[in-house]
């Protein structure tokens, strides 16, 4: 057994226990440091989907009153466009019953 051995094994004895208290704050810091980034990259991994659907849950409120905007304006578009053409029609329909009766009326006046 060398000199520093007997030394530590006979006059303290207990003396990893001691290194062990003095340097145990020290050594988590520096592990805390060390880790950090990848405990950082795990819980970005871990959160991502969670983060992605709660995204899509709120966007999809925002992107359907859009949509809806956009479609009324461009339904009602089309509507008008479609009622028009049938109003015309309806209107050309009723307006010949009516000129064809006042024609038909005046000739047999």
């Amino acid at each position: 057994m060398t000199w520093p051995e007997k030394w530590m094994t006979q006059m303290r004895p207990n003396w990893r226990e001691e290194v062990w208290e003095e340097l145990r704050p020290e050594v988590r810091k520096e592990l805390v440091a060390e880790l950090r980034p990848e405990v950082v990259a795990e819980l970005r991994a871990e959160l991502r989907a969670e983060v992605k659907d709660q995204l899509r849950t709120k966007l999809r409120a925002e992107v359907k009153d859009q949509l809806r905007t956009k479609l009324r304006a461009e339904v009602k578009d089309q509507l008008r466009t479609e009622l028009r053409a049938e109003v015309k029609d309806q209107l050309r329909t009723e307006l010949r019953a009516a000129l064809r009766a006042e024609v038909e009326g005046k000739g047999r006046a």
